[in-house]
């Protein structure tokens, strides 16, 4: 597949380092990758959330980082249209006291 919006994996992994190598590693096997449908990249990415119209949201780094996708089957496309860091757990009442 054709890797679009490459250069949001890359800023991104500028502010966040440990996520680079996992980036630079999908990229890679996305563009040597013939999916063909939603279920081939199910069976490989199990954490993948689809959505409707060919979106899919992958997560990186134990779902630290999550990158969300457009993806044209047809055209053999795939678009990143951003990517970003989930916000930390947090457990209500506890204390750092």
């Amino acid at each position: 597949m054709e890797l679009l919006g490459r250069y949001r994996l890359n800023a991104f992994a500028k502010m966040f380092p440990r996520c680079r190598e996992p980036f630079r590693a999908f990229a890679c096997e996305v563009q040597e990758a013939t999916w063909t449908g939603h279920v081939e990249i199910r069976d490989r990415y199990r954490s993948a959330q689809v959505g409707a119209n060919g979106h899919v949201v992958f997560g990186f780094v134990e779902g630290l980082y999550l990158v969300e996708t457009q993806i044209r089957f047809d055209k053999g496309l795939m678009t990143v249209e951003r990517a970003w860091q989930k916000a930390p757990k947090t457990v209500r009442g506890s204390s750092l006291n």
